[in-house]
């Protein structure tokens, strides 16, 4: 009887012991996702990674800059219209923009 009740406790003991393992990998998986979460959302504060994410976005949906100067005024305003849909932070609008902008035009910015 008693080396049951022995059997019983020492069983007991030792589920106990993997369940304290158990839970300090769980612990440390929680940990190593939090610092993935919290180093993810530093790279997607960051204004390259967010001109990269819009850039890619915009890609087809942009524009070349006309050359003729008639054109121009409907250009930006549909250019205007894009970054806005977008939500685009206005101080990424220039980067975004230079690429289909025409040499004189990016002559001039610079």
């Amino acid at each position: 009887m008693q080396t049951e009740q022995k059997k019983s406790q020492d069983e007991l003991q030792l589920k106990k012991l993997e369940l304290k393992k158990m839970a300090a990998l769980k612990m440390d998986e929680l940990k190593i996702l939090e610092t993935k979460n919290t180093d993810e959302k530093k790279k997607m504060e960051l204004t390259v990674y967010k001109a990269k994410l819009f850039f890619d976005a915009l890609r087809g949906t942009m524009a070349r800059m006309p050359s003729n100067p008639t054109e121009l005024s409907p250009y930006f305003r549909t250019m205007k219209k894009q970054l806005v849909d977008f939500a685009v932070e206005k101080k990424l609008n220039v980067h975004l923009l230079k690429p289909n902008l025409t040499e004189q035009a990016r002559a001039l910015i610079a």
